[in-house]
């Protein structure tokens, strides 16, 4: 996980996670498990004003629903995927959404 601070690299707030309750490829779980780990104890007064997510509208909506269940509202998400077969050159689709709780 990466992050910038008014368009600057914020290097000290970068994160690499293990993933540890998920077995085997399911990017779902995976983003299920790093947003929840990340955000539950986050400061609730210093989040993120966007997160971008590596994956298409299924991934996006696994984000929110995780931001939801943890109660934080107000902050932009946005996923972005490739169209077309895994590793093929193609557009790229984006996708955004906020939820309200």
């Amino acid at each position: 996980m990466v992050s910038f601070r008014d368009g600057v690299p914020d290097k000290d707030n970068y994160r690499l996670f293990k993933i540890r309750g998920v077995v085997g490829p399911d990017d779902y779980a995976m983003i299920n498990e790093v947003m929840g780990r990340r955000y539950s104890k986050a400061d609730k007064e210093n989040l993120p004003d966007l997160i971008l997510i590596d994956g298409g509208k299924g991934q996006l909506n696994i984000a929110l629903a995780v931001l939801e269940e943890l109660g934080i509202k107000g902050v932009e998400v946005a996923a972005l995927a490739k169209e077309g077969r895994a590793g093929g050159a193609g557009r790229v689709e984006a996708a955004r959404g906020r939820r309200e709780v």
